[in-house]
């Protein structure tokens, strides 16, 4: 059956919010009288089994609604969507992610087959501590982390990928992480649930990196705690984490990215030096010339560093010891060269 367009996107005119007490849902249709409204609570994308939409709804606990118009010889709209959060009790920003069930519990789900690395469509609601609505959009979403529980712990690490091309909206330009109140542009947003540390020190490996971040010479993932809520429902505290690629480069220090290598090494991926972003050769090209240095030279030390900063990789050794990272070195390695 061809269709020529698309139903025109109705709109929830009560925003995402939170309230201390039960409030009333309202939606306009912008399609005319051949149209009709329909709404899922569950998360699940509205279809022409769900119920109908023709009165306001009321909601008194907290709940996600999403709406969509249906119109006969078009595609159905795109869907509405917002969170409301009814006398919640957290003192950090709460992130609410709406998503297919399915998609996360479903056969092919994310949670199911958590070794998959593809992101499903998702819709994120961002409530800073005060209560107010800070962004709202679609966004991608994918597991991450490796072996050590990210992704098999009941309460899973994952990221939002709000600039995904197909399914984000777009970079969000808020200072999200107060560690870091200079960085006021995120791509994505990784939630980390504490990985081998999880339900036993969870925030210990991001006490560490802080730690690390004060006199050392060290890159480090910033973070604040936030709650997250899936479909309406609670579903933990979590770390909210920068990401260590490009644009964390970019962002931090004004790097060019068509000069930037940022290299990894995970167990989750084979144990081989990987490019997330940049090349591999670089580095390679740097160890065959370390190599090739004559270790009596009154300059080698200098000629090395040329190479490979010494300072840095120094305190990023003591580091590493001291905190006694055991899943490493050939697990959670990141290398990094640019322009700066």
């Amino acid at each position: 059956e061809p269709y020529t367009d698309y139903a025109a996107t109705p709109q929830l005119l009560t925003p995402a919010t939170i309230s201390p007490t039960p409030i009333t849902v309202d939606a306009t249709n912008p399609n005319g009288g051949n149209s009709t409204l329909r709404y899922t609570l569950d998360g699940s994308e509205p279809s022409t089994s769900s119920p109908l939409f023709v009165a306001p709804i009321t909601i008194s606990s907290t709940t996600v609604v999403r709406v969509r118009a249906f119109v006969l010889g078009l595609l159905p709209s795109k869907v509405a969507t917002a969170t409301y959060m009814i006398a919640p009790e957290h003192h950090t920003p709460i992130i609410s992610i709406t998503t297919s069930n399915n998609d996360l519990n479903g056969p092919e789900g994310i949670f199911t087959r958590w070794w998959r690395d593809d992101d499903i469509p998702a819709y994120v609601d961002y409530f800073n501590p005060d209560g107010t609505l800070a962004f709202a959009q679609r966004t991608g979403m994918q597991l991450d982390g490796g072996f050590g529980g990210s992704r098999t712990q009941p309460q899973r690490s994952f990221r939002l990928e709000l600039d995904n091309g197909s399914l984000g909206a777009g970079s969000v330009n808020l200072p999200l992480i107060p560690d870091k109140p200079a960085r006021t542009e995120y791509s994505r947003l990784y939630l980390r649930n504490g990985s081998n540390q999880h339900l036993f020190l969870p925030h210990k490996d991001a006490a560490q990196v802080k730690m690390m971040a004060g006199a050392t010479n060290s890159y480090y993932s910033a973070w604040t705690p936030v709650t997250v809520y899936i479909n309406g429902q609670y579903f933990g505290l979590y770390e909210l984490r920068e990401k260590i690629d490009a644009e964390f480069f970019a962002t931090l220090e004004g790097a060019d990215r068509d000069s930037m290598d940022v290299l990894t090494v995970s167990a989750w991926s084979g144990p081989e030096l990987r490019a997330n972003h940049g090349s591999t050769e670089g580095f390679w090209q740097a160890v065959s010339a370390a190599q090739a240095l004559n270790t009596n030279s009154t300059t080698y030390w200098d000629e090395l560093d040329q190479l490979f900063d010494l300072t840095w990789y120094t305190d990023y050794m003591i580091g590493q010891q001291w905190m006694g990272t055991t899943d490493w070195p050939l697990n959670n390695i990141k290398l990094y060269r640019s322009n700066t």
